[in-house]
């Protein structure tokens, strides 16, 4: 396996990368080693074509369900794949990937777009609670913040990283009124809030969701207790391609405690959960508050690798 592929594994499997960075570090990577293993006069898109593929081969396993690294190997695919149709040489077509490349975001003028969608929907401070650790969310809820327009959040810690407690100290240290509690308790925290902000890993095709395991359970805790929910993420985590071929990383024995006596009993359970579109009230994108039909038509103007879908497929067995 390409050395620089390998690290990329190591660290998608030890959950080290959130969504958005692993996409900005799986368009550095294939761009890099494309750059390094091509020779430029004698090579041809095709041969791009297949250093591409065997790279994917190798990564995708080690893929959290993540839509920001897929839809970068995905965008990678596209452009190869036409170049080589086209007979493009390897040169013109590291042009294309670098251009391709170059096209990230603004992170913080995303944030501050999809904090507008949410005040557009509000009209008094509110009692917000969120689950787990999620860059989006928190830009959202510290911006809307600012606007003076929440009272208080409740967060729980989101076993077994707890990195919930992150978000609660961020929260704390701008100033906002937050309360920490164990995930147990997340009938009584949602209970005392208007309204749940939840990120996104993945917005599947047809709305549905992969989140922070848990998220499922807040989503069928809101419904009880009639409290609407709002997916808060930019556009990059909508995927064309159906979140049943994602992985959602088995939790190992080491995540659960008391991990000594592990000879005893097998883990159980993902890191992640898939929750269905029609728990969501709105998604607060940058490009505004869209309903589930807005989804759907995003998700028809982004062109698949069919070798991708094909390939993602086949590893699930279909």
């Amino acid at each position: 396996m390409n050395p620089a592929i390998q690290e990329l594994v190591k660290k998608f499997l030890d959950l080290e990368l959130h969504a958005a960075r692993g996409g900005r570090e799986v368009r550095r990577v294939l761009l890099e080693e494309l750059e390094k293993t091509i020779g430029l006069e004698d090579s041809t898109a095709e041969d791009l074509l297949e250093s591409v593929k065997t790279m994917v081969i190798d990564l995708l396993p080690a893929l959290p369900p993540y839509a920001p690294p897929l839809r970068s190997i995905n965008d990678f695919l596209i452009v190869v794949e036409k170049a080589a149709v086209s007979g493009k040489s390897a040169a013109e077509t590291l042009c294309s990937l670098k251009f391709t490349a170059k096209g990230t975001a603004d992170t913080q003028n995303i944030a501050q777009k999809v904090a507008d969608s949410l005040l557009s929907n509000m009209s008094s401070p509110l009692i917000l609670y969120t689950h787990t650790l999620s860059e989006t969310v928190l830009n959202a809820i510290l911006l809307i913040h600012a606007q003076g327009m929440v009272e208080r959040v409740y967060v729980t810690e989101s076993r077994p990283n707890i990195d919930g407690h992150e978000t609660a100290r961020r929260l704390s240290s701008a100033g906002l009124s937050t309360f920490l509690t164990i995930d147990a308790a997340m009938p009584a925290a949602i209970s005392a809030s208007d309204r749940m902000l939840t990120g996104a890993e993945a917005i599947g095709p047809s709305g549905e969701v992969i989140g922070k395991v848990g998220a499922f359970s807040a989503a069928v805790l809101c419904r009880l207790f009639g409290k609407p929910i709002t997916v808060v993420a930019d556009t990059s985590k909508i995927l064309p391609i159906p979140l049943k071929y994602l992985e959602l990383s088995l939790m190992r024995a080491e995540d659960i405690e008391p991990a000594e006596d592990s000879n005893l009993w097998q883990p159980f359970g993902s890191f992640f959960d898939i929750t269905p579109c029609d728990y969501f009230e709105f998604y607060a994108t940058e490009r505004g508050l869209w309903s589930i039909a807005d989804v759907d038509a995003e998700i028809k103007q982004i062109p698949i690798s069919l070798w991708l879908e094909e390939l993602m497929g086949a590893n699930k067995g279909e």
